[in-house]
């Protein structure tokens, strides 16, 4: 009796798209994360901290399949085209655009903070917000992450180990193992043989892992909304407000006036994508990881967007290493801002330095949470800036996390539209349905 109760309750719900279901979660999240935060006896029944579990479980298992995922959907994607050689010009053409996308998102960051000049203000306890994050400004100085360059990263595009690599689900290693390990597939004659029909079948058989997996994202969307709002220390928003809304404003005029005036132009509706994308934004936004959205980003796009299944599974996990249009906002933002700060005003050769800079330092980024401070710290050092001055950045850094990534996300799927649409490729019909 109870049983039919309940389903008769759910099954509104149940009979939802998974847009649909994650909506309605991250509203119900909203609310129940106010009830925990605002109301003392909700906030004592309820342990904020265990609804951030249903999060960590989303996120491990998105993490379970992200590398079987890349490695299929790759390796079957490179098998597929008929001339090998349009492989590595797809590969060309992304990472020029990947490239020029994220020098337009570094120059934006910076002309908005050079324009409003939200260091310039006089309520911001610089030393108060720096000791107040010592711990963690010591442990990025201390790092080696900020002190490896353009060729490490270059270097570490080969693994040593793949099997590290899977565990570790770096994307560029076990994207160059792909490409090599399909490569001597079809040097062994197998493209159309057996081995070949396997990969076939695991990147559909990988589609419908994904499918399973993500049913369980409206509740980890909702864990984290609840956990968010109850327990995070708002205070410093007030003092820190500046930096956040140039970092959230330049990235929404990044995304919905630059992306929606070239889609326009393309003929495509923008408002078509973004709907459509939504899902994978808002589940992204609130995980602060493009990692852990990439098979729903993924899926989106190929069934939704109509991108092609080449573009889909090359283009977008390429870009969720190198194309970080939201991060390398961010530290442009984050360098400017802390040099009004210190009174610093850069030249424009300075200027265009920076955008060099946060431009190819960005690429590469680990697409996780905070990943992007380490590379702060080394920019500020490079440029002459206290490199404790990242404690600033850091108080708020979960705030700004949130939205980098959305921007990250946003900029790799727009990427392998506009590279669809270009080579004339892309389900028109599918996109406008």
């Amino acid at each position: 009796m109870v049983g039919k109760v309940i389903l008769k309750v759910l099954r509104p719900y149940l009979s939802l798209n998974l847009s649909r279901k994650v909506a309605v979660c991250f509203i119900l999240g909203i609310i129940f994360g106010c009830l925990a935060r605002f109301f003392p006896p909700v906030h004592n029944i309820v342990n904020p901290e265990g609804f951030r579990t249903l999060g960590v479980i989303f996120i491990n298992l998105i993490k379970m399949i992200i590398a079987p995922l890349i490695f299929a959907l790759i390796t079957n994607s490179f098998l597929s085209v008929k001339e090998p050689g349009k492989a590595g010009v797809l590969a060309v053409k992304s990472v020029c655009l990947f490239f020029l996308m994220t020098f337009i998102s570094v120059a934006i960051g910076i002309g908005a903070t050079k324009f409003f000049k939200p260091g310039a203000s006089k309520n911001i306890d610089i030393q108060k917000i720096i000791s107040q994050n010592s711990n963690a400004v010591n442990g990025v100085i201390n790092s080696d992450q900020k002190k490896k360059g353009i060729v490490d990263f270059l270097i570490n595009i080969i693994p040593s180990n793949i099997f590290q690599a899977f565990y570790n689900s770096d994307f560029l290693q076990i994207i160059f193992f792909a490409i090599v390990f399909a490569m001597g597939i079809r040097k062994a004659g197998q493209a159309n043989g057996v081995i070949g029909d396997l990969f076939k079948s695991m990147d559909k058989v990988m589609y419908k892992v994904t499918d399973i997996c993500m049913e369980f994202s409206p509740f980890g969307i909702f864990g984290i909304v609840v956990w968010l709002i109850a327990t995070q220390d708002a205070s410093l928003i007030k003092s820190l407000g500046a930096i956040v809304l140039i970092v959230y404003g330049s990235m929404t005029f990044m995304i919905y006036i630059i992306y929606g005036i070239v889609l326009l132009l393309l003929g495509l509706n923008p408002f078509k994508f973004f709907k459509k994308l939504f899902p994978s934004q808002i589940s992204g936004y609130l995980l602060s990881s493009s990692s852990a959205v990439l098979p729903l980003s993924m899926q989106i796009s190929k069934d939704k967007l109509g991108i092609s299944e080449e573009k889909v599974s090359f283009a977008i996990p390429l870009g969720a290493k190198i194309n970080m249009n939201g991060t390398s906002l961010n530290l442009g933002v984050s360098v400017i801002f802390i040099s009004q700060l210190f009174g610093v005003d850069f030249t424009m050769s300075e200027i265009v330095k920076i955008v060099i800079l946060c431009t190819l330092g960005s690429i590469g980024t680990a697409p996780v949470p905070g990943a992007s401070i380490f590379l702060l710290s080394g920019i500020l050092n490079s440029l002459g800036l206290p490199v404790e001055a990242i404690g600033i950045i850091i108080a708020v850094d979960r705030i700004l996390d949130m939205m980098r990534t959305y921007g990250n996300i946003s900029g790799d799927v727009f990427s392998a539209l506009l590279l669809d649409k270009i080579d004339g490729t892309l389900d028109v019909e599918k996109y406008n349905s």
